[in-house]
């Protein structure tokens, strides 16, 4: 996917990639375990704590956006209203985030 990126940036100048694809971001999300003897608070597993941190990058720069942290056991689904946000703009997502309903609401606004 970099590699793909990179080839469209050095290929035309931003104001005509902008006119041509929107812009471009990327969205994921890692869990950071914790252990749940010191972080009840965090509980999604019967012996683990831990928390999500839903990140939207810039495509091009990979420089964070956007951060929102949840429970570990939030799932991916549950934050795309507050990740997709941008008109005009291309996410790419993994299958974790999919949500067909809320996609074709997005794309038609």
């Amino acid at each position: 996917m970099q590699e793909l990126i990179n080839t469209c940036v050095s290929t035309l100048p931003k104001d005509e990639r902008l006119k041509k694809f929107g812009s471009v971001k990327m969205i994921d999300s890692t869990t950071v375990s914790m252990r749940l003897r010191f972080f009840d608070w965090a509980k999604f597993r019967k012996t683990k704590a831990g928390i999500k941190m839903h990140t939207s990058m810039d495509g091009p720069t990979g420089i964070a956006e956007r951060i929102i942290f949840s429970n570990a056991a939030c799932h991916n689904q549950t934050k795309m209203d507050e990740l997709m946000t941008d008109k005009g703009t291309v996410y790419i997502c993994d299958k974790g985030y999919i949500d067909y309903k809320k996609i074709e609401i997005l794309v038609s606004n």
